[in-house]
């Protein structure tokens, strides 16, 4: 769907929604409280969490978004003189239950004092998950409506007999931990620090049809034709950041960029930065003279950078590299700029145009550590979460990024730089099948047999059950002259799928070539039972020819 262009959801905001209660004005209605609670944020939310963060008797909210903010936490100010509430932590046996109670029933009877009508009494299921993407707090927490006091609370264990342990000497406005087999409730201390957080308001940044893309992920610049306007070679200057800029004459946004760039020369030459703009111009239709305009153009505005024209091979290039790096996969538009740093790594993509102040801005942020290049690249600021789990993923979005450019690069039959991202890819996560056996295939075409083996065996590892790496794999000890191995893996590729014929024909060579014979014969007749059950003439001819070579003395 993001490939597509959209989304799993609009710009809808959050709703809340109020029970009305079950008396007769009521109805059992349900009433739009979202804009009066403060949840109708215009966020694209996914995850629900409540638990009392505060201890002061209400329920907050941690709200995770597919967008930024990434979370919310909403803290309740509701009144706090209220007492009518009470908070339960179970704690199970350890034996007969499980030691966070999980499936137990808990039942709080209230008492009727100060109440003008009996209060019904409340139910909870302590649950491990109660929502998408989220877990609450495993503190059950009941509100008690008119009623002050609890006359018990009966608590049915998910142990075998379901017993039921009522417990007594619980006051409303507190919290309470009830261990199974005790009969006792014990109060639960108040948190002695909470931790604080400082309120903010994200201001969201208007719609544009410019996009600014801080990369994370820095990979270098792939090999591309970069051209003056004479066909003759432009080289980047080694050891400094270059932008190179797609526009079109007949494009107003793109002169109107262009003229600013060059009203800012001296700024952009004192910064060390390069600029290399390449027309577009005859690229998408068969438009008279491109050259010609394109250079008329630039000539109109006295332009002091190097220029040139962009090749089919040049835009499809930067469209590839860009495809790789985003998931949204539109063509480019004109005008486009790709801001390589002076190691030459891309660093920033703009979409649409741009300004001096911007690009040079955007010169320091390939320097520092991924995380900080996290920070940077965000559209709101915020903090970011120091954790195992979080850098695993930026682990795994790296060695993604990595193996989309290594699969661009194959694409071109640029196999150097290929195999370069797809051990970049690895670097980040050993475990990755897919780059395991990319780097095996490129191993292959470079006759480079120890190396695939030792991909595909990697990529095994981690996936035993995958056929065509097994096939590949016997290919490559066949070619290692070591018959027996490749005999082993073609028998695994007929253990998935015994009705693959090639690796049948395969299993019979290969037992032919480790010299045995009989063995290669049965394996042979197999094959040619399911050849002529299949109608394949080819694969028929082929196994008479290896019966007979076989059967010779």
């Amino acid at each position: 769907m993001m490939n597509a262009g959209r989304s799993f959801s609009g710009h809808e905001r959050n709703c809340a929604f109020l029970n009305t209660g079950a008396s007769s004005e009521a109805r059992g209605r349900f009433a739009n409280v979202s804009a009066v609670s403060g949840l109708h944020f215009d966020d694209d939310a996914r995850a629900l969490a409540a638990a009392d963060w505060d201890h002061d008797g209400d329920l907050d909210l941690w709200i995770s978004n597919r967008n930024a903010p990434r979370l919310r936490f909403l803290r309740n100010d509701s009144p706090t003189g209220n007492k009518r509430w009470i908070g339960i932590q179970l704690t199970g046996n350890g034996t007969t239950c499980n030691r966070d109670a999980i499936g137990a029933r808990v039942e709080v009877v209230c008492g009727n004092s100060g109440a003008t009508t009996p209060v019904p009494r409340s139910v909870r299921t302590l649950r491990a998950g109660d929502g998408f993407l989220s877990q609450s707090s495993k503190w059950l927490h009941f509100g008690l409506g008119e009623a002050q006091a609890v006359k018990k609370v009966l608590v049915r264990w998910p142990d075998q007999e379901s017993r039921v342990e009522e417990f007594t000497g619980l006051e409303a406005g507190k919290r309470y931990v009830l261990a199974q087999g005790t009969g006792r409730a014990m109060q639960a201390p108040k948190r002695s620090e909470v931790v604080k957080f400082e309120s903010s308001s994200p201001v969201v940044p208007p719609a544009s049809r410019v996009g600014r893309v801080p990369l994370v992920t820095l990979v270098p610049r792939p090999r591309m034709e970069l051209n003056d306007f004479a066909g003759q070679p432009l080289a980047p200057a080694a050891g400094k950041p270059v932008l190179i800029n797609l526009w079109a004459s007949w494009c107003a946004p793109c002169l109107a960029e262009l003229a600013e760039f060059r009203e800012h020369a001296e700024e952009i030459r004192k910064a060390g930065l390069e600029v290399i703009a390449l027309s577009v111009d005859g690229l998408e239709d068969d438009k008279s003279a491109p050259r010609d305009a394109a250079r008329k153009a630039l000539d109109k505005i006295a332009w002091p950078f190097a220029s040139g024209m962009a090749t089919a091979q040049t835009a499809a290039t930067l469209q590839s590299h860009h495809d790789a790096l985003i998931s949204l996969n539109r063509p480019l538009p004109v005008p486009a700029s790709f801001l390589f740093d002076a190691r030459g790594r891309l660093a920033v993509i703009y979409k649409g145009p741009t300004d001096v102040k911007t690009v040079l801005a955007d010169l320091i942020h390939a320097e520092g550590n991924r995380e900080e290049r996290w920070v940077r690249a965000a559209p709101l600021p915020g903090t970011s979460i120091d954790h195992p789990a979080i850098r695993k993923n930026a682990d795994r979005i790296e060695s993604i990024v990595h193996f989309r450019n290594g699969l661009a690069q194959e694409r071109a039959k640029d196999f150097e730089f290929a195999a370069y991202h797809y051990a970049a890819a690895l670097a980040h996560r050993i475990e990755f099948p897919e780059a395991h056996r990319s780097l095996g295939n490129l191993s292959l075409l470079r006759k480079d047999w120890p190396a695939a083996a030792g991909h595909y065996e990697s990529a095994l590892a981690l996936e035993p059950d995958d056929p065509a790496t097994h096939y590949a794999l016997g290919d490559t000890y066949r070619k290692m002259s070591q018959f027996d191995k490749a005999a082993a893996r073609y028998r695994e590729v007929l253990r998935i799928n015994p009705q693959h014929l090639d690796t049948r024909v395969k299993l019979a060579d290969s037992l032919a070539e480790a010299g045995h014979r009989e063995d290669a014969i049965a394996a042979a007749r197999e094959a040619l039972a399911m050849a002529r059950t299949a109608k394949n003439d080819r694969l028929i001819a082929v196994l008479e020819a290896r019966l007979r070579d076989y059967q010779q003395p």
